[in-house]
């Protein structure tokens, strides 16, 4: 703080000498010292520099139950779903026109093709009609790191429609109809706090299968720790060096 800082200065003064090359190193130690504070408390407890997953475990409770997606079709969800047999069919609603924007992640070491087909509900006869559906190759799947979730992933293309207001329906499904996998609707990013992100971190991370010490290899975890070690080193440097003005 500045009055540490001011009485290191003081001392120097107050001795009517020219500063000496220690007397710099332990000012410069201490100032660096309270800016890594600084940021390590900015990065904890200011929401606008951090995004957020939003991940949601989707947990039909009967073969084709819908699962509905609300809210603003444009901001980005994650849905964690785990097929088991059947396949698994989400619904969102807009009563405006809007860019429907899906695609589906899985762990890349278990190269399940999932597809995608997205239907509209008919209103006049309550049928549907297909609007738009992937069948992709896995060979044409992408490998993707996401150093925030620290995990690999295969992701397949992302469908994107201009589509009308109305009801739609997303049907997420493979061969087999097994496998564990993440599908993200829309892609408007939410910002939230330095907390709730690791929470849904370890969400997403717990659902494919890691256990709570893969939380280290989330850049969120890890930047942090670095960020402390460093910290706590030129504190005890500084502490070190700071006797003389006990």
């Amino acid at each position: 703080n500045a009055t540490k800082t001011t009485s290191i200065i003081n001392h120097i003064h107050a001795n009517n000498r020219v500063p000496h090359p220690c007397d710099t190193v332990v000012l410069l130690l201490y100032l660096i010292h309270m800016k890594i504070l600084s940021v390590v408390t900015t990065l904890l407890f200011l929401p606008s520099i951090l995004f957020a997953y939003n991940p949601i475990i989707a947990e039909p409770a009967e073969a084709y139950e819908i699962i509905p997606i609300e809210g603003d079709p444009y901001i980005q969800r994650e849905y964690l779903g785990n097929l088991a047999d059947f396949p698994d069919m989400y619904e969102l609603t807009s009563d405006v026109a809007f860019t429907l924007q899906v695609k589906v992640r899985q762990r890349a070491s278990e190269e399940t093709p999932f597809g995608l087909i997205v239907v509209r509900q008919n209103e006049d006869d309550g049928g549907v009609t297909e609007v738009v559906r992937q069948g992709q190759p896995l060979e044409e799947w992408t490998e993707v790191k996401d150093s925030t979730l620290g995990m690999k992933f295969l992701e397949g293309a992302t469908l994107s429609r201009e589509v009308e207001p109305g009801t739609y329906r997303i049907e997420v499904s493979s061969a087999d109809n097994k496998g564990d996998y993440m599908l993200i609707v829309g892609d408007e990013v939410v910002r939230t706090g330095f907390f709730s992100t690791l929470a849904d971190v370890y969400k997403v991370q717990r659902h494919f299968g890691y256990t709570p010490l893969h939380l280290l290899f989330s850049n969120y975890v890890y930047y942090l720790l670095g960020i402390v070690l460093v910290s706590y080193g030129i504190y005890r440097t500084w502490q070190y060096k700071n006797k003389r003005y006990a």
